[in-house]
């Protein structure tokens, strides 16, 4: 009888003579499960219980069925169920959905005016000012700076889910930015 723990025992009726090699699958009384998430690094949880963030890898579970989850404040809550046997491997990805706010973004100078500009939340480029964009909830800083290189406008951002925040930047033409909250 050969006998490894959480595998079937199996037993084999042969002889042997020495230095024979002798070599038998056991069947897993478990499965394998992988589970990662796009974006990466968000929270898993199996059951309700936080397992990691962004990448569980061959985690032996017993043979059931599980509810696979992500929950961010970031993301909207996604997830599956899945039923697991004892001998599966099973890869599952999770992509939830950002959770949306909207900014609509406008530039001028200390007289009125007009300034082309190009927006960023979080370093990422959002596109051309004036404009109206719908960015992650959780984005947390603005920038807002003149096609020319020239002087820009920052701010913090607290944004909430469905609602447009306007903002318009005050960007003088020659002396240092000017914060408008």
């Amino acid at each position: 009888v050969m006998q490894l723990s959480q595998y079937h025992p199996a037993s084999v009726a042969r002889k042997f003579t020495g230095g024979e090699t002798f070599h038998q699958n056991l069947k897993p009384m478990f499965a394998l499960l992988t589970v990662k998430t796009q974006p990466q690094g968000l929270p898993i949880q199996i059951d309700g219980e936080t397992k990691g963030r962004g990448s569980l890898t061959d985690l032996r579970m017993a043979p059931g069925s599980y509810e696979v989850v992500v929950e961010d404040t970031c993301f909207k809550k996604t997830g599956e169920r899945i039923n697991l046997k004892a001998g599966d491997t099973r890869n599952v990805l999770i992509e939830p959905k950002a959770v949306i706010a909207g900014l609509d973004l406008s530039a001028e100078d200390e007289n009125g005016n007009l300034v082309e500009a190009e927006a960023y939340a979080d370093g990422e480029k959002l596109g051309q000012v004036p404009g109206r964009y719908k960015v992650n909830v959780c984005a947390r800083k603005l920038e807002i700076n003149k096609k020319d290189g020239g002087f820009g406008y920052a701010q913090d951002l607290q944004l909430t889910e469905g609602k447009v925040t306007a903002i318009q930047a005050l960007i003088p033409s020659k002396k240092k930015p000017v914060f408008r909250i």
